[in-house]
Formats: structure tokens, sequence, C-alpha cells
């Protein structure tokens, strides 16, 4: 039996999954376009280790609760990749 409490949290750990997946994606953008652009500066070289850490620490945190948060975390991640690449423009601003 699904409680509502688990529901809830299953929700949440979608959307905490597809802000992460957002974030992810939008540094990921913006990395490839300062490293083309031949960025000079130490955060072109730091976003992939931020961007790793954050995502490390969203999955962890998730994992911590339990496989079912873990799980709808990566669904929402999932959820949020597959929008960014249907509209990739919205990356851009």
């Amino acid at each position: 039996m699904i409680l509502r409490s688990h529901m809830a949290t299953a929700f949440a750990f979608v959307g905490i999954g597809a802000i992460v997946g957002y974030l992810h994606l939008m540094l990921l953008s913006w990395n490839v376009r300062a490293l083309f652009g031949l960025a000079r500066g130490a955060w072109a070289i730091a976003a992939p280790a931020v961007r790793g850490v954050v995502v490390l620490a969203a999955f962890s945190a998730a994992a911590l609760q339990g496989a079912a948060p873990l799980v709808a975390a990566l669904i929402g991640f999932l959820i949020a990749r597959a929008v960014v690449l249907r509209r990739p423009e919205a990356l851009l601003r």
C-alpha cells in the first residue's frame, strides 16, 4: 500500500531531480560555450567539477532516503534532459 507521504516524497524528489538536471545541463551548455570561446577564467575549468558535485550531492541525498526517492530523482533528471533536448534554446538565456 502506497501512503500519501510516500507519494509526496516521490514527487518532491522528481522535482529535485528535474531542477538538478536542468542546472546540470545549463552549466554544461555554458561550459561548452566558454571553452569554445577560449575562456581563460578558472570558472570554465571548475564548472565540470561543480556540475559533478551538485549531481552527486543530490543523488546521494536521495539515496540516503531510500530506493524510491533515488529512482524518483533519476526520473526527474531524465525528464529535464528530455525537455531541454527538445528545446535547447531554453539554455541560451
